[in-house]
């Protein structure tokens, strides 16, 4: 991954066919992973998520390239959460998680909706999690990255605990054999809410900071029996937005 800079245009690059240090993956596996992702960018084309412009091949590799983005990624690892150097005011999951209620629930709403698109289009969030979530905090503009296993419904888990954090996912996603479909994508966006106004590692009321309407919404949508979270992400929004 590369940022390329021509005059005042800047573009982001993807490159699969090197070899690295830290992947498992043989080159021939992350081409064809990078490959498969420009189907998935042009079917989920929406302004929340980063803009595939072009891709083509290379004589040993494959390459993908984005418009350029102003937002910062909000993940830091949990290990490093209590570092002082994780913690200082600057860093971008700080000031994501201290932004103004009304700047949240816009971002936590734009994020959803584009779920709901992604449902209408009969796909479904695999490994989504904090580190898929990218914020302007100038422009206060929510980006969507990283979408390379998003997947055609319905999908089943074939491998038991699959990608991911497991604070964003659901009971399914360690299952095998289960389906993984909307409603456990309602999972992950009640796991979002977590994450955004209170404390995903516990999802206590105490460490929330939000009304207590929309901790049951977000408490409701992370509940272990499918049956009782809404059954569409479209639903969990509309309910969302009831709460402003």
């Amino acid at each position: 991954m590369i940022l390329v800079k021509s005059g005042n245009n800047k573009i982001f690059v993807k490159y699969a066919g090197a070899k690295t240090i830290n992947s498992n993956k043989s080159t021939d596996e992350a081409i064809q992973r990078l490959k498969g992702t420009v189907q998935i960018y042009n079917d989920l084309h929406h302004p929340t998520l980063l803009n595939l412009v072009d891709s083509f091949e290379t004589e040993k590799g494959f390459v993908t390239i984005f418009n350029w983005s102003t937002c910062e990624g909000v993940y830091v690892a949990r290990k490093h959460i209590n570092r002082p150097e994780y913690s200082h005011a600057k860093v971008p999951r700080v000031r994501y998680k201290n932004l103004e209620f009304k700047h949240k629930i816009k971002s936590y709403i734009d994020i959803m909706e584009f779920h709901a698109r992604i449902a209408e289009k009969e796909y479904v969030a695999i490994d989504f999690y904090d580190g898929s979530i990218m914020y302007d905090f100038i422009s206060h503009t929510t980006k969507i990255c990283d979408i390379e296993f998003y997947s055609k419904m319905l999908y089943i888990n074939e491998i038991g605990r699959m990608w991911g954090s497991s604070r964003f996912m659901s009971p399914e996603e360690f299952d095998l054999g289960a389906a993984i479909d909307e409603v456990s994508n309602v999972f992950t966006m009640g796991a979002l809410a977590f994450f955004i106004f209170g404390n995903e590692y516990n999802r206590s009321f105490e460490d929330w900071n939000a009304s207590r309407i929309l901790f049951d919404i977000a408490t409701r949508a992370v509940s272990v029996n499918r049956e009782n979270r809404y059954q569409s992400i479209g639903e969990l929004t509309d309910e969302v937005k009831n709460t402003i």
